[in-house]
């Protein structure tokens, strides 16, 4: 299972990188899966209401699983906070064959940074194993720079590369 995590600011153009890396892996055949860190740990997120599962959860269930054909929803709450780790033993579960991490910038995995505004720039100085970076067309990246980058309007040129330099399997 491959991982990538794209971090950027809000607003920067993860989701919509996201949603057109999903594709492009989609149409190669490849089984990939989104995990989202979701900032707001009180807030709920879009659950099924009046359905029986939800009714099962205000009964106390601690987890709910609805089966529907191809599709598998899952709910379970748990005593601790659901870790990275936790979510990622689900993907290998599944037999995914890339994951993408939206968030989560403190962990070590190979990151994708987007930078659309100058103020953006800090976080190459804040994360770790920067692997390639993404930027607006207005930005000025820094002359020391050693890590890739490309336009974010660039596309098909970065996918190229983030799949000859972590998706795809080297042969050895």
């Amino acid at each position: 299972m491959k991982l990538i995590q794209v971090a950027g600011y809000s607003n920067s153009g993860k989701t919509t990188l996201i949603e057109k890396l999903v594709a492009r892996l989609k149409d190669q055949r490849k089984k990939v899966s989104v995990i989202k860190h979701h900032g707001h740990k009180n807030r709920l997120f879009a659950l099924d209401t009046g359905k029986d599962s939800a009714r099962f959860r205000e009964a106390g269930a601690a987890g709910t699983t609805v089966v529907a054909g191809n599709k598998l929803q899952v709910h379970f709450e748990n005593e601790a906070n659901w870790s990275l780790a936790d979510a990622l033993k689900f993907q290998q579960f599944f037999n995914t064959d890339i994951v993408i991490i939206e968030g989560f910038k403190k962990e070590p995995f190979p990151k994708v940074v987007i930078v659309r505004r100058e103020e953006d720039l800090q976080l190459l100085d804040r994360l770790e194993n920067i692997h390639v970076i993404l930027f607006w067309e207005k930005i000025i990246l820094p002359l020391e720079l050693n890590v890739p980058h490309f336009y974010i309007n660039d596309f098909d040129l970065f996918f190229d590369w983030l799949m000859n330099n972590i998706l795809e399997e080297k042969n050895e």
